[in-house]
């Protein structure tokens, strides 16, 4: 298993650093099979592929306030993401979206724990 140190400031959407309102952080290298792809008579995987991270982010508790900041950003048409990317061994910003934004809402005023994945727009490049 690698592991590294997470900086906590280091996972920032759209200029907010997201480590006071999320309790976990996952990621994902997704590949994504390009034109060709498949195998062949020799029964060998060909073509190529490229990678997509994405983070899935897990919001703690909320209040109003802190909601309305993370919503704002979730349910917009894009996002600008920044992490360290340790294969690259380097932070980087990328262009993403993300998945629809849910919640339960048991008490006026604050929301429990709920998950948003940010996926990038492109592929990872570098």
């Amino acid at each position: 298993m690698i592991t590294y140190d997470l900086d906590v400031d280091s996972i920032i959407i759209n200029g907010i650093k997201m480590a006071p309102y999320i309790t976990n952080a996952k990621f994902g290298w997704h590949k994504m099979w390009g034109k060709g792809s498949g195998r062949n008579i020799a029964q060998s995987v060909v073509g190529s592929f490229n990678i997509f991270p994405k983070i899935t982010l897990t919001y703690r508790r909320l209040n109003q306030n802190q909601l309305e900041t993370i919503s704002s950003i979730v349910n917009s048409q894009e996002q600008t993401s920044t992490f360290y990317d340790p294969e690259l061994k380097k932070t980087i910003t990328i262009a993403t979206y993300t998945n629809d934004l849910e919640y339960n809402q048991k008490r006026i005023g604050r929301v429990s724990n709920f998950d948003v994945a940010y996926i990038s727009r492109k592929r990872r490049v570098g």
